[in-house]
């Protein structure tokens, strides 16, 4: 049931914050405004804003975590999957939870089904790359859960540290990267369209006048 509660949180905080809870999404955010140079100084800030409260959110959930269960979690990858395929598993489904968020944004006239497109998103990676990397997709939570795991059982628990948090950022990149350069010129044509359409009609209608 995370998708639900995530639908929900960003339901409720999409006013106040942008419902900011990822840095993989921050930091394609953060992309492509510096692809399409109209990144401001306040915007830089209001980023590291959001960078520390993902990471210090994170870390305290699990902290709380531990203090209700008595115990930490201990994120791996599954028992018959490589770190180089729970890696990839990781990449391509941030890499898609970060396009189906860029996405929705863009069309803000569509922000219900935007979010439930974002809820999906996890609750598939969840069904399907469960039981291969945990579906983690969340670089503060990845790291959030294997310090306090570490802390509590020792450094070695938290050798898969990479996957969790290299994965959802290097899909940061990679989406972003599609967003900017297939996926926005597509939104902006669409949006257009419309324009295009009655401009081509009142012309016909003003040749028909004359």
């Amino acid at each position: 049931m995370v998708w639900a509660v995530l639908w929900g949180a960003i339901i409720t905080t999409g006013l106040v914050s942008g419902a900011q809870f990822n840095p993989a999404i921050t930091t394609s955010m953060l992309l492509v405004r510096v692809a399409d140079k109209s990144l401001t100084r306040s915007e830089l800030v209001e980023h590291g804003i959001y960078y520390a409260a993902h990471f210090l959110g994170a870390f305290l959930g699990a902290l709380v975590s531990w203090a209700i269960r008595k115990d930490t979690f201990e994120m791996m990858v599954g028992a018959r999957t490589s770190q180089g395929e729970a890696f990839l598993a990781e990449v391509f489904y941030t890499s898609v939870l970060v396009l189906v968020t860029l996405s929705g944004g863009e069309m803000q006239e569509n922000n219900w089904f935007a979010t439930l497109a974002v809820a999906i998103s996890v609750y598939t990676a969840g069904r399907t790359i469960g039981p291969i990397s945990g579906a983690c997709l969340n670089p503060a939570i990845g790291l959030g859960i294997n310090a306090a795991d570490a802390i509590h059982n020792g450094v070695a628990r938290a050798k898969y540290l990479w996957i969790y948090v290299l994965g959802p950022l290097t899909a940061s990149v990679l989406a972003s990267a599609i967003f900017f350069l297939v996926i926005r010129p597509e939104i902006t044509m669409h949006r257009r369209r419309p324009y295009i359409a009655g401009q081509i009609l009142m012309k016909r209608r003003s040749i028909q006048f004359e």
